[in-house]
């Protein structure tokens, strides 16, 4: 009955407080009436979005902290420009690497390759060595200067360093420093979201040496990448781009240094990107960890077949990349 009593009077006070209100005037003018601000804000393909600098372009990334602005000492900053779809960044790949009897990795000698007239070899790129770029409140990469006089701010213990005309040593600086995968960067900064593009590879020009009357190609020889990964910032929230192909293998049919042509290479489409995918700035990363360490993660790998007449000097060949837009 103790609780029966404790719920009548609850109604009870309900009830009465509902009649007191009940019987109260409300006039139109004692409501509030909401009223409306605006914020506007106006988008303009001038290149700088993403963390871009007019005249610079968009600031490599870590493929492995995708939040987090590196310079890659072995890069080759394709996008330092204006642009609205440009390549920002591709590294170079240093072949420096072999598997041991174990299947291990081993570094060459000398940085190195010992080659071999009786069977095939295959050698490994190198993981890429970065510093890290000095980033302000908000996150955006610092640059001194512009257009074609400029460069990045990096990140010491204390502060921030500038490398100018008068090259600055990074290492002896302080300079925080990581190992980064190989990879391919490119921004989308068109403001209409229905275009479309198209990321593809060839081996331009075979491997050789380039030496004046005793030039030396690798024939037949083919690089391969696997354990793709296509990644973007924390803060994007565009859809990917599609892999065309989750491993590529780019070859050419040039057998000899002479071949100033070096045939006609076939061209690999890597990534596309339809209607509202890949807007921003993607990663195409060439294996998806290196443990920030020197070595090599093995998903970049030239091969090379037996019977080469080999040189003892560097061999060098361009591989294309293009970023096209598709209608």
């Amino acid at each position: 009955m103790k609780t029966k009593t404790k719920l009548y009077a609850g109604l009870f006070l309900g009830a009465l407080a509902l009649t007191t209100f009940a019987s109260a005037t409300v006039r139109a003018e004692d409501s509030p009436t909401p009223r409306n601000g605006i914020g506007t804000i106006t988008f303009d393909n001038d290149g700088a979005a993403n963390g871009g600098v007019v005249g610079i372009g968009v600031a490599p990334l870590d493929p492995d902290n995708m939040d987090t602005f590196v310079d890659p000492v072995d890069g080759n900053k394709a996008g330092i420009k204006d642009g609205l779809l440009t390549i920002d960044e591709i590294t170079n790949l240093r072949f420096t690497y072999y598997k041991d009897a174990n299947d291990d990795l081993q570094l060459a000698t000398n940085k190195k390759q010992v080659g071999s007239t009786q069977f095939a070899r295959t050698y490994y790129a190198a993981n890429v060595l970065a510093y890290d770029i000095a980033v302000n409140s908000e996150g955006v990469p610092r640059t001194w200067g512009v257009t074609d006089n400029w460069g990045y701010l990096y990140q010491t213990d204390t502060g921030t360093i500038q490398s100018d005309a008068t090259p600055v040593d990074l290492e002896a600086a302080n300079v925080h420093k990581r190992y980064v995968p190989n990879y391919v960067q490119v921004t989308d900064n068109r403001i209409a979201g229905a275009q479309k593009w198209k990321l593809s590879a060839k081996l331009e020009k075979q491997f050789r040496t380039g030496e004046q009357g005793s030039d030396k190609i690798l024939k037949g020889a083919s690089i391969a990448y696997s354990s793709l990964a296509v990644k973007t910032v924390t803060s994007n929230t565009s859809s990917a781009p599609t892999l065309t192909n989750a491993t590529f293998t780019l070859t050419s049919d040039a057998t000899a240094a002479s071949d100033v042509s070096q045939g006609t290479p076939p061209s690999v489409e890597v990534m596309s990107a339809t209607t509202e995918q890949g807007l921003g700035t993607w990663v195409l990363a060439f294996g998806t960890e290196t443990n920030d360490t020197e070595g090599s993660n093995g998903a970049v790998a030239l091969t090379v077949p037996a019977g080469q007449v080999f040189s003892d000097k560097e061999y060098t060949a361009q591989i294309q990349w293009t970023l096209e837009a598709v209608a």
